[in-house]
């Protein structure tokens, strides 16, 4: 009687299976209810770190853009007066706001500054300050590479950007982070570093070249784009059948005013001086002059999602294989569908141009697109700032 008590209150081979089967699926709809909680605490929190760092950036960025220059003590005209204000704002916020490498390699412009009556003067405006501005930046860099790879102190700036990884370089990989970080950890914003927002856990050197980059909650370094003028008009305009070579007005310019009109002016070009603004469908080769307008520009930092692939031209991703982007044109400006004289400057002069006239949009900065080549634009789970007109 016994033995068949306590054979009866053993389980069976079944019944332990069906206990097995059902823990696993228990444990695995809590593991699926886990998981996305997690995903969605780090898109949240993604979302709150993307606004946080944008609303800073456009604080420091409203600070810059609003500095003047020291005009050399000569009677000029007032249209060159403000074209060669434009000119240096432009450079100045290119050298303090820097967004890869090249920018802080690269010696500020000289900005011509002359009148517009013979006998035509050039006066360049001192470039004093901003090369200031960027040798501290420099130094800076130099200082953080050295201290983090342990080098000579000797070791120079140029060493550190010279292209030869073997000295301790500072890789272009992540460089827009690294950028962001320097601005951030240098600049004082309401009586505080602009970094303090930033926890230990946001920091990292994820490409091991000595600089820091901000982190997204998906451990990726953060993009940042200064002046992300493809971003603005793309994907809306089909940037396939574009092209800045055309010597006729092209019917789908018509989409280009369009998406234009809902953008508003450059504010740093409070005049509207710039050329661009100037010129004439009447021209030969004709142009379409409102397509050709400048527009707002204002910086954007955004992350790569939970995939890590921004699909952004002249993005830091994955690949090492970055485009050069270089703002800085020869001879004032040479559109190739709209050649434009300045009155008032004894010769073309170099210029930052943020709307990179010269290139197709697609290969404008933040044009979206599948980039990386891999079949699949990745752009759209990427996290946007939610203000603003992006």
């Amino acid at each position: 009687m016994d033995n068949k008590n306590t054979s009866r209150r053993a389980f069976t081979l079944v019944e332990l299976l069906v206990v097995m089967v059902i823990s696993g699926i228990l444990s695995g709809l809590a593991a699926i209810a886990l998981t996305g909680a997690s995903r969605a605490a780090q898109e949240s929190r993604a979302r709150s770190m993307v606004d946080s760092l944008n609303l800073i950036m456009l604080q420091i960025y409203e600070i810059e853009s609003e500095r003047v220059p020291a005009y050399p003590g000569v009677s000029v005209s007032g249209n060159t007066q403000a074209m060669s204000a434009l000119l240096w704002k432009r450079d100045w916020v290119r050298c303090v706001l820097p967004d890869r490498i090249a920018e802080v390699s690269t010696a500020p412009v000289v900005v011509p500054f002359s009148d517009v009556g013979p006998p035509v003067t050039a006066i360049p405006m001192s470039s004093a300050t901003r090369l200031s501005r960027l040798l501290r930046a420099r130094e800076r860099i130099k200082n953080t590479i050295v201290n983090a790879k342990s080098l000579p102190a000797a070791t120079s700036y140029v060493d550190l950007v010279d292209g030869d990884v073997t000295n301790g370089e500072w890789t272009i990989e992540y460089q827009s982070a690294e950028c962001l970080h320097l601005i951030l950890s240098s600049t004082v914003v309401n009586g505080k570093p602009a970094s303090d927002m930033l926890r230990t856990r946001d920091i990292g050197d994820i490409d091991e070249d000595g600089m820091p980059e901000i982190l997204d909650p998906w451990g990726v370094p953060f993009g940042f784009m200064r002046w992300p003028c493809g971003f603005k008009l793309t994907p809306q305009w089909n940037v396939i059948v574009e092209s800045p070579a055309s010597t006729t007005v092209r019917a789908d310019w018509a989409d280009l005013v369009a998406i234009k009109n809902e953008l508003e002016r450059d504010s740093i070009d409070t005049l509207l001086v710039d050329p661009r603004y100037l010129d004439s469908e009447s021209s030969t080769p004709p142009v379409n002059a409102t397509a050709e307008d400048p527009f707002q520009l204002t910086p954007m930092i955004v992350s790569a999602g939970s995939d890590g692939e921004f699909d952004l031209f002249g993005l830091d991703g994955d690949s090492v294989s970055l485009p050069t982007i270089s703002f800085i044109r020869s001879g004032w400006p040479t559109e190739a569908t709209s050649p434009i004289t300045v009155a008032g400057f004894a010769a073309p002069a170099n210029f930052v141009d943020p709307y990179l006239g010269n290139l197709a949009i697609g290969s404008q900065l933040g044009a979206r697109g599948d980039v990386n080549g891999d079949g699949n634009d990745q752009s759209a789970d990427n996290v946007y700032p939610a203000f603003g007109d992006f």
